[in-house]
């Protein structure tokens, strides 16, 4: 996975390599997609995936449950950064509010 990819397009992108891996004879478990993804996601999602490890078989998970955990991780993580973004620019303005009201 790309860092700048969402994890829709990644789950598009490992579909369509299962589908024309299938059409050439190749057919893969739902247990290797789901360790080939868990192996190739970024940094930011291994805590996710350690729970996902930690509370579910691997062995049983369906690669559509794993994408999904990881698209409302995803989801949140855009959203605290979002906030975060939104906090440290507001602190800046009654920062400077407070620099030139002191002066």
């Amino acid at each position: 996975m790309h860092d700048d990819e969402t994890m829709s397009g990644f789950h598009a992108r490992i579909c369509d390599v299962a589908n024309e891996s299938y059409a050439l004879g190749e057919i893969y478990s739902d247990a290797k997609l789901v360790r080939n993804v868990q192996c190739s996601i970024p940094k930011w999602f291994k805590a996710k995936v350690t729970s996902i490890e930690e509370y579910r078989d691997v062995e049983i998970l369906d690669l559509d449950e794993l994408i999904r955990s990881l698209q409302i991780c995803e989801i949140n993580l855009q959203r605290w950064n979002k906030d975060k973004l939104a906090t440290s620019l507001s602190l800046k303005h009654i920062q400077s509010v407070d620099q030139f009201s002191t002066e």
